[in-house]
């Protein structure tokens, strides 16, 4: 029994992500994009991995980025120094740096509870953007 004439497959209800399959060639669109290798990709891949702890790592780390909902604040780099030896103020002959660390600076975030859209959501948000008061809880 081979496969039918043209089917169209959506990946969940609701969803604007479709797979049509023929005879001759297979076809995904998302949001009207149709045809792209990164779409096709994007439907495999949530369609193979749905379920797996690969997908749903990735999908938390998409998710759950370190990252505020409101002004987009995120990771910075810089480095830590390790200074030795005594200040010339205090009689020595000065700092020397004998150690440069890369390291992650990251910002405070916090869940809040807040209305959007007319439905209640958790955002990550960080703590300047709740001091200013750029967000309202729920």
């Amino acid at each position: 029994m081979g496969a039918p004439e043209a089917s169209l497959i959506p990946f969940a209800a609701g969803s604007n992500l479709t797979l049509t399959v023929n005879s001759t060639n297979i076809a995904a669109s998302y949001n009207g994009v149709t045809n792209t290798p990164s779409v096709l990709a994007l439907y495999f891949c949530l369609r193979c991995l749905n379920g797996s702890p690969i997908f749903r790592g990735l999908f938390w780390e998409i998710s759950m980025s370190i990252v505020c909902a409101i002004c987009g604040k995120g990771p910075r780099v810089g480095n830590r120094i390790v200074r030795h030896g005594l200040a010339k103020k205090k009689g020595g002959v000065g700092l020397h740096t004998t150690g440069v660390t890369p390291r992650r600076f990251i910002p405070n975030l916090q869940r809040i509870r807040t209305i959007v859209g007319g439905s209640r959501r958790t955002l990550r948000v960080c703590t300047s953007c709740i001091k200013a008061g750029k967000v309202v809880k729920a």
